[in-house]
């Protein structure tokens, strides 16, 4: 039942009420009063006719007290009268036609006297049929009073009722639309009487205004998390549709959050039905980002998945990382052979291949390369061209007559470019040459580790 229906229904309640116990009341005092009015009648009639009667009692003429009695005939509300002798014994008696002793509700006795002195009495007894036909009257009268007022009552019940309703019938209706849309800006109507209704719908419009301001905190607050953090964080619906995404992730995307809003992005959309793979590559700039993320599921009240919040990251510096790491292992513990005659370059190679755990032997002529070669075999050779006692080629040559060292791995570092000719007398196994003018010593150690980690990644494949 709605509120307006119950300050109707309470209306209309205390109205009947209120008309009902005003009739009954009304009803009670006249019915007390005509009872009264009836007795006294009564009383006044039984003592007309004692005085009628009281000479033909003394004289014992019964007719003529019959006759007197008879008189009683003119008046249906009187039931019975009857005469008493002064020894009590009944002189004459009046009924009426049809009447019932069983109806008698008022009965009153008089003295009779004669000449001051009592010689008898006379009973009278009355029914209330003046009283039943007023009764009908009067419920004639209250239904129509009660139909009449519970109208009326109605009429200003319904008009009345806006008052209370229609303020809490609008705030019912906002409660509603802030609980089914999250909007707390919403407000209600200012009342404009300052009472209980006025105080509710203040105190509602403050609540709602303290839930918004810490709405709103809440979500600068989460929004400052989502612009600083590093990694990448979206939320995609149950369609794969892109709902949140912060600028890191967008920037991983190449575009502006703003634009990626509503749209699926292609590399995340398998999430939603969990046969994704943890690493995803993006295409960005005509190049392929290797991403990491994870996913969880969003549930809505009755456990039912509606999405995930995807978090991911560029792992592009990690892997980069991890192969160093890789490289630095299988370039650890090998024997590079340093053939340059120049002994500072030869420091300088020396202590940079060293902090990738390379060991270097140095021979600052080709006749003690082939010395050092001779005791042990190393795992690559970098080998200068132009070299004291024995050249650059002629070490060469010595090697390719040595299997253990026909498919070693040879880095030619000269100061001259060497000609294509030339190039093809100093190969032996995997061969770069480099131009000690045209690359930095970075680049040199790039090459030895590419080198000494194929060399390790071919060994490894054919012990396999």
């Amino acid at each position: 039942m709605s509120i307006k229906s119950k300050l109707r229904a309470i209306v209309m309640l205390a109205s009947t009420i209120a008309v009902i116990l005003a009739c009954a009341a009304f009803v009670t005092v006249d019915l007390i009063g005509m009872r009264r009015s009836i007795e006294s009648d009564l009383t006044t009639l039984a003592g007309i006719m004692g005085e009628n009667v009281s000479t033909p009692l003394v004289f014992r003429d019964v007719q003529t007290a019959k006759d007197v009695l008879g008189a009683l005939h003119g008046d249906p509300s009187i039931v019975t009268a009857v005469i008493y002798a002064k020894d009590g014994r009944p002189f004459a008696s009046y009924r009426a036609l049809g009447g019932d002793f069983n109806t008698i509700r008022v009965h009153i006795e008089r003295p009779i006297v004669f000449d001051g002195e009592v010689v008898g009495r006379i009973a009278v007894g009355s029914d209330l049929r003046e009283i039943t036909a007023r009764l009908r009257n009067y419920a004639a009268g209250v239904l129509a009073i009660l139909v009449l007022s519970l109208s009326v009552a109605f009429i200003v019940a319904n008009r009345l009722q806006r008052v209370i309703s229609t303020p809490i019938v609008q705030l019912a209706g906002l409660m509603g639309r802030v609980r089914s849309h999250k909007n707390y800006a919403l407000r209600a109507p200012a009342h404009s009487a300052h009472d209980e209704i006025g105080s509710l719908i203040d105190g509602f419009n403050e609540m709602l205004a303290e839930v918004q301001r810490r709405d709103d905190d809440v979500s600068r607050h989460n929004q400052m998390i989502l612009d600083a953090a590093g990694e990448g964080i979206l939320s995609l619906d149950a369609r794969g549709v892109v709902t949140l995404i912060n600028p890191s992730g967008a920037k991983m995307l190449g575009a502006m959050p703003s634009a990626l809003i509503g749209r699926t992005i292609p590399e995340f959309a398998p999430l939603t039905d969990r046969a994704a793979k943890p690493v995803v590559y993006l295409e960005r700039d005509g190049r392929s980002i290797p991403v990491e993320y994870t996913a969880n599921a969003i549930l809505d009240d009755a456990g039912v998945s509606s999405g995930v919040v995807v978090t991911f990251r560029d792992i592009s510096e990690r892997l980069a990382v991890d192969r160093m790491k890789d490289e630095f292992v299988s370039c650890a513990q090998s024997v590079v052979l340093l053939v340059e005659d120049d002994l500072d370059l030869a420091g300088v190679i020396a202590t940079a291949l060293q902090a990738h755990g390379i060991t270097t032997i140095h021979a600052p002529n080709g006749r003690e390369a082939i010395e050092a070669c001779a005791q042990r075999t190393p795992d690559m050779a970098i080998l200068d061209v132009v070299l004291p006692e024995l050249d650059g080629f002629a070490v060469v040559d010595w090697m390719k007559r040595h299997p253990s060292l026909s498919r070693l791995p040879l880095l030619v570092y000269s100061a001259k470019e060497v000609s294509v000719s030339d190039q093809d007398r100093l190969r032996l196994g995997p061969t770069e040459f480099l131009t000690k003018t045209r690359v930095s010593l970075e680049q040199f150690e790039q090459n030895v580790v590419r080198l000494l980690h194929r060399l390790n990644h071919e060994e490894v494949a054919g012990a396999a």
